[in-house]
């Protein structure tokens, strides 16, 4: 989920008068699937910078499989509907994922819209960007790869640079997921107490 859209979904919860620690009264189950895939992408990070030839097979591997209990997570908590957009937004972006050889395919001609061309190559040279990989738009799957650029190009045309939040490529999958995300954060801001189910 980019910060764009967390600060966006906190300030409606605002506006329809919500508050953050109402999110408490929300009853999520299985928070250990979390860590889980944290600590899945932790180690093919730490593999990727420790390892000289652990992004042939380790790497993508460990990256690939996080999304299993990500997956999981959503669907541990199914009573809440918002979690199925969470859960298909996970799944599209496993499924390019997988296909794709354990990197998510990243739409070029998206970057240079963007102005980031430049910044995420010579992320690559020096190691970063490890998950990804340049894409022209050949790749299995390319319809649900990273190819959405944010923001548009009259905004970049016109606001200083260093004053824009983050500037990102977004895939179908990250939209839905982050949509799914929105509206139980409006859940959570705007609860009162539930019965556990």
């Amino acid at each position: 989920m980019s910060i764009q859209m967390l600060l966006l979904s906190l300030v409606i919860g605002w506006l329809r008068k919500g508050r953050i620690r109402n999110s408490l009264h929300l009853h999520l189950r299985g928070f250990y699937l979390l860590y889980i895939a944290f600590f899945l992408q932790l180690s093919a990070f730490i593999l990727h910078y420790s390892w000289e030839r652990g992004d042939v097979f380790l790497v993508p591997f460990l990256y690939t499989i996080s999304f299993v209990p990500l997956f999981l997570w959503p669907i541990f908590n199914c009573h809440y509907w918002e979690m199925s957009l969470v859960a298909l937004g996970l799944f599209l972006n496993f499924l390019v994922i997988g296909v794709n050889g354990g990197k998510m395919p990243i739409y070029r001609p998206a970057l240079r819209y963007i102005m980031a061309e430049e910044k995420f190559l010579n992320a690559m040279e020096r190691g970063g960007y490890y998950r990804y990989k340049l894409s022209e738009g050949g790749d299995p799957l390319f319809f649900l790869s990273d190819y959405i650029p944010w923001p548009p190009r009259f905004i970049l045309e016109n606001i200083d640079l260093y004053i824009l939040p983050r500037r990102n490529v977004f895939s179908p999958g990250d939209l839905i997921m982050s949509l799914g995300i929105c509206f139980l954060i409006q859940r959570g801001m705007l609860a009162k107490d539930e019965e556990k189910t």
